[in-house]
């Protein structure tokens, strides 16, 4: 068998494909941190999966669509250990198996339109384009969206011409999924009638007599599909809402309400340009794809408008619909916001260029999308490769502190964390998308990690020592004594004995625009963890206190006539006896009265560098 160019093209195109799936799978299966809504989506699927959150400091986020944290709760029903790990784990493989789907379900429509030649081209598109090797491992609501929208677009067209059951409940179940997924994309219940009735008045195949028209412009087998599917999405939402949305409203208030501050956030009504740009979106398009891949899919638009295939006038109807929604109502944007539309605008392209028929011309119009959709491609595989997004220091750092405090010991914030961002070297892509490259941990993310609540901790002067706990506070009261003779370590002397473990980290909130002017490396994470064991013994026998250390290391504390011997000490660690009044002070050396009781402290630092 002889190879031609065509046949090499072809099986060089599938051999990327493969590649960047097998690539964007490891990275998914290991990635250490998530984007910057993520965390509350994770959290709420925790709600979701069924596991008691009230220790966590976060409930659930009332404003995110539940769609991805639904299809991730499975996940966590099964296996969940804190620290992500168990099918904690898995969770960003639930976006990447979307997308991959995604990328094959295209070109399998593109075969039916263009042929096998320009769907490979199609599938590399998408599949390259920088919105899907950037998001496509994170839990984030844009790639469900994604995937839901155009199998919406996809069954439309089955549920109207092949007229079967099946696929209209399957037309139901998406246009379902894609408004659970993302409220936005609701924008599928106006254009695809649109679209249909486009198609019922001047189709190219519309039927010939003019009652027939009148009743496809809006048919029992598309209208029931998409009234069943608003009705399911209710259901959804009456579900999630009366069980996991705190408050003493009605299921449908606590709705209203979500949806309100969710459009709220966005921008809502607000105008199209008074938070962001109107031709953001536009631009965005511009600059991921190319200019070649966006003037044939305008190209693809009025072709569109030629031939009036129905499969056409669906795709155009829902990219013209949700980018003239974002630049006309919505105010909030990111680029990432486009992504239910970058399947239908790859088909629109394909079309357009397929438009030029002759070979030739194919084949250049195919090269020049390829080669200008490349260059924003490498870049965002070169910055998918920063250490950032394989160096897990964050999930180390989590997961350091939950082994250490085990179940009982608490885990302070030193002090109270602010909410801070992490970024990969040069991290601006688009100018206008301030969140393109954005990591975050706060409330959400110490959520997800850790499981538990995060304590604060506050030392007030009293006559006795007393711990009052009004979560997330400790409230320390000690003597002025044993704050004098004792310092910071009287805390966990008087109220902990079994110690605790301490984050700290001084990374703060900047701008994307100025955070590749950061300096490098940023600053590590900290946990300290400190642990106090009381040594008592009479006679001369022997009192040990062992710590974990990576070290390794063991206090040996020996008494006798003259005091105690204190040996194989590491650095960290601080003794304290007790005097008759049961004040602690610091250990210096042999003691005239050997006292009845040592207190030893020890504290380990551990950093967890960034990069």
């Amino acid at each position: 068998m002889t190879l031609t160019a065509s046949r090499v093209a072809t099986w060089g195109g599938w051999l990327l494909l493969v590649g960047l799936g097998v690539w964007s799978f490891v990275l998914a299966l290991k990635l250490p941190l998530d984007s910057w809504d993520a965390y509350d989506y994770l959290v709420n699927a925790r709600w979701l999966a069924g596991h008691d959150l009230t220790r966590l400091s976060q409930t659930y986020r009332a404003d995110r669509p539940p769609g991805i944290s639904l299809l991730v709760a499975p996940l966590l029903a099964v296996g969940y250990q804190p620290g992500q790990r168990g099918g904690a784990g898995l969770v960003h493989l639930v976006p990447w198996a979307l997308g991959v789907s995604t990328v094959l379900l295209l070109r399998r429509e593109l075969v039916a339109s263009v042929g096998a030649g320009l769907a490979l081209v199609g599938a590399l598109l998408l599949a390259f384009n920088p919105l899907m090797v950037h998001y496509l491992p994170f839990v984030m609501a844009d790639v469900p969206s994604m995937t839901f929208s155009f199998l919406t677009l996809f069954f439309a067209e089955r549920a109207l011409t092949n007229r079967k059951l099946t696929d209209a409940v399957w037309l139901a179940l998406s246009v379902a999924a894609a408004m659970l997924s993302k409220y936005p994309v609701a924008v599928l219940g106006l254009s695809i009638p649109v679209a249909n009735a486009v198609w019922a008045l001047a189709g190219a195949d519309r039927p010939e007599s003019c009652s027939r028209r009148v009743r496809a412009l809006v048919p029992p087998r598309l209208a029931l599909p998409l009234l069943g599917g608003l009705a399911f999405f209710l259901l959804v939402e009456a579900w999630v809402f009366s069980r996991f949305v705190p408050g003493s409203a009605g299921w449908f208030e606590k709705l209203r309400l979500g949806l309100t501050s969710a459009w709220g956030s966005a921008g809502g009504g607000a105008g199209g340009g008074e938070m962001d740009p109107r031709s953001e979106i536009p631009l965005v398009l511009w600059a991921l794809f190319g200019a070649p891949v966006v003037l044939f899919a305008v190209a693809g638009l009025v072709r569109v408008g030629v031939t009036r295939e129905r499969r056409g006038l669906l795709h155009a109807a829902f990219v013209l619909g949700l980018v003239g929604l974002f630049v006309f109502v919505i105010g909030h944007k990111e680029s990432r916001y486009a992504f239910p539309v970058v399947p239908s605008l790859v088909w629109l392209s394909m079309y357009g260029v397929a438009w030029l028929k002759r070979g030739g011309f194919l084949v250049a119009g195919a090269v020049a999308c390829l080669a200008a959709a490349a260059p924003p491609s490498l870049a965002e595989l070169q910055r998918m490769h920063d250490p950032l997004y394989r160096r897990p220091s964050v999930l180390a750092w989590a997961r350091f502190a939950l082994d250490r405090a085990g179940a009982t010991r608490p885990i302070f914030q030193l002090p109270v964390l602010p909410q801070f961002a992490l970024y990969p070297k040069d991290p601006v892509v688009l100018p206008l998308d301030e969140f393109w490259h954005y990591h975050h941990f706060n409330e959400g993310g110490l959520s997800w990690f850790f499981d538990r609540r995060l304590q604060a901790l506050q030392v007030q002067q009293g006559v006795a020592v007393r711990v009052r706990h009004e979560s997330p506070w400790y409230f320390v009261s000690l003597p002025p004594a044993w704050l004098e003779a004792a310092g910071e370590d009287a805390v966990w002397l008087g109220a902990f004995p079994d110690g605790a473990v301490l984050l700290s980290t001084s990374q703060g909130w900047f701008e994307t625009r100025t955070a590749a002017a950061q300096p490098e490396p940023p600053v590590p994470f900290i946990a300290i963890d400190v642990k106090h064991e009381r040594l008592s013994r009479s006679g001369a026998e022997q009192a040990v206190a062992s710590f974990p250390s990576a070290r390794g290391g063991a206090v040996t504390a020996t008494r006798g006539e003259g005091g105690w011997m204190i040996s194989s000490s590491p650095h960290e660690s601080r003794v304290y006896v007790f005097d008759s009044e049961g004040t602690p002070r610091r250990w210096t050396g042999l003691l005239e009265r050997a006292p009845e009781e040592v207190a030893v402290i020890w504290s380990e630092q551990v950093s967890f560098p960034v990069r």
